[in-house]
This record gives structure tokens, sequence and C-alpha cells, in this order.
């Protein structure tokens, strides 16, 4: 084999192995005493730059959890709320847009004490839906433990 092409080749396959990087990173925190089975009622406040309905989601995979949860703006969470859940997720570009991180904290709606938090981030090759990064994140708060 010609060895310019020999060498283009073992460049390319470089390049495109060093782009390929596969990471997914997950913590989550339980304080002492959280039980994520007594949440209800439960109030998602919306991230304010979130344009792709992320509280919507968040708040379809708590009540198939048997979670009565609503949503809005911090403004609008409702004085009878046991608990409040906040979120930040991030997103990046790799031929198209994908979640690449996503954390969710619950809170208690009386103290504004922090009772758990979990996060979940995935690069492109392990990339989840949005909904199954939420389903990930929440199941990490219920199990009180990482998935792997």
């Amino acid at each position: 084999m010609n060895p310019f092409i020999r060498s283009l080749i073992v460049l390319l396959t470089l390049g495109l192995t060093s782009c390929a990087g596969i990471l997914q990173k997950q913590n989550v925190v339980n304080s002492t005493g959280f039980n994520p089975h007594h949440i209800s009622p439960t109030y998602v406040v919306k991230f304010p730059k979130d344009e792709r309905g992320i509280n919507q989601l968040i708040v379809a995979d708590l009540k198939r959890r048997g979670v009565h949860a609503t949503t809005g703006t911090e403004q609008e969470k409702p004085a009878s709320v046991k608990t409040y859940i906040t979120y930040k997720d991030n997103w990046m570009w790799d031929i198209t847009m994908y979640m690449l991180r996503l954390e969710i904290k619950v809170h208690d709606a009386k103290t504004n004490a922090l009772l758990s938090t979990a996060m979940s981030e995935r690069t492109s090759a392990v990339r989840k839906s949005p909904a199954g990064m939420i389903d990930e994140v929440l199941n990490m708060i219920y199990r009180g433990q990482h998935i792997r």
C-alpha cells in the first residue's frame, strides 16, 4: 500500500476515534431521612431558559410514579405543595441536538432545604432521549444510588 494512503488512513482513524469519546457520569445525594415516596404533592419549577418542555416531561414521569405533580414558574408555586423540584438541562450539538446533562433537585417547600440532588451526563455516543434522561435521574433519586 502506498505510504501516503496508509498514513492518511491512520490519521483519519485516530481523528475519528478521538472525537467519539464515550463518557457517562452520574451522581446522586439524598439527605438523611429523605423518602422519595413522600414528595407528593410536588411542583416542578420551570427552568427559565427551557424551551423544550422538560418541566412537562418531568411532571409526566412523576405522575407515572403516582406523584401528584404540577408545573409552572417559581412565582406560581402553590403554598400547598410538600416539595418542589428544580432542574437544569444542558444541550450539545453533534449532528443533532441532544441533552448532554440533566440535574434534578428536590427541595422541602416549607424550609427550602435540599432533600435530594441527582445528575446524569452522557456524551453523544451514549446519549438518551430527554424522557430517558429524566427517567434515569429520577430513578437515581428513588433508589438513592447511581445506575450503570
